[in-house]
């Protein structure tokens, strides 16, 4: 499955650039994210929709007590299909080759000589590096909710599922504010990278925060907080790369970016549960001495200092607005066919 979904996101990713106007990308993005984080209250409200319903067993292939998980993994395949039939729908487009091919090359050769060129590439672009930095690093702070969160609620806050549906709920609904404001406010954020930054240090701020509540509303209202910052700076960073990265590198790029995310993901779940163990045996005062509340509280720590250290590596250029290099050459090749007469003024006063 995440094979199937890194190999299907990197095109998706790679290709909306060359299918959408320079001046759409953040709005481009801000609608693929709020698809995904838009349906997060719809996911949480699933389980108490289904308790409205005849008992399903999906022609026996599941117990009828795990009805509304087979449902929901049913209706989720659905949207993959009809996903799958859109994107069939759209033109070929072909990305231009980023070097001469020998035809004599063996396809393990040709793939080494990508994966190398796509490495000097990342490295040596710091504008981009230090965002993919961030994205992984942030994935690795956050998946700790992935792991934790359910037995944060129960065992911290005494809460039962309905109270988890409702901080998810919260978090939903504030990755969708995250999204409509950095989509609303795109043209004023010239700078997508300091955009990004900042809301990673939002991000990590209201997961740390929120672990250091006692009750459900308190969890939600900082895990709102949480899901505005990590909307927005999806979005935000996802832009800059898609301003900043050269065509035909971009597939190689959002490869890198989206294995280096499950990277950090899947270490960050495989390590929650016994850091979570580790600090029970510390045994420390008051709040600290509940081990999912530390596992939550180090991976904020982790995401605020992602989002920072990010910060630190653009102070120099925090007093003038920019563009990405990539976004520059399309202003200036459509610009020069009478298509984008109105936005030479901008891009001369951002200059």
């Amino acid at each position: 499955l995440e094979m199937l979904a890194v190999l299907g996101q990197t095109p998706r990713a790679a290709v909306i650039p060359s299918i959408v106007h320079p001046r759409n990308i953040v709005t481009a993005n801000s609608l693929t994210m709020g698809a995904a984080y838009g349906t997060i209250p719809v996911g949480a409200m699933f389980n108490f929709v289904i308790g409205f319903l005849p008992a399903v067993s999906l022609f026996g292939l599941v117990p009828v007590e795990n009805t509304s998980i087979a449902l929901a993994f049913f209706l989720d395949s659905v949207t993959f299909l009809l996903s799958g039939a859109i994107v069939m729908t759209l033109p070929s487009l072909v990305a231009p080759p980023s070097r001469d091919v020998d035809e004599d090359e063996g396809a393990l050769a040709r793939t080494w000589h990508d994966v190398r060129d796509g490495a000097t590439y990342l490295w040596s672009r710091k504008p981009i590096r230090r965002v993919i930095l961030g994205l992984a690093t942030a994935l690795f702070g956050g998946g700790t909710v992935t792991v934790i969160g359910i037995q944060f609620v129960e065992e911290v806050l005494a809460a039962d599922t309905r109270g988890f549906y409702a901080v998810v709920a919260a978090l939903g609904f504030g990755a969708a504010a995250g999204i409509a404001s950095v989509s609303l406010a795109s043209d004023r954020l010239t700078r997508r990278d300091v955009a990004f930054a900042a809301a990673t240090v939002i991000t990590g701020f209201g997961l740390a925060a929120g672990s250091m509540t006692s009750t459900v509303a308190g969890a939600a209202a900082w895990l709102a907080l949480f899901g505005f910052g990590a909307g927005a700076a999806y979005v935000m960073g996802f832009s800059h790369l898609h301003e900043e990265v050269d065509e035909e590198m971009r597939g190689r790029v959002f490869a890198a970016v989206f294995t280096l995310m499950r990277i950090g993901l899947f270490v960050s779940m495989a390590v929650a549960v016994p850091l979570a163990g580790f600090f029970r045996t510390l045994d420390l005062p008051g709040l600290f001495g509940d081990g999912s509340r530390m596992v939550l509280l180090t991976g904020g720590l982790t995401i605020t200092l992602a989002g920072a250290a990010t910060l630190f590596s653009v102070r120099e250029s925090l007093t003038r607005p920019r563009v990405g290099e990539a976004y520059r050459r399309v202003i200036a090749t459509t610009s020069s066919k009478g298509e984008l007469r109105d936005h030479d003024g901008a891009e001369e006063d951002t200059e």
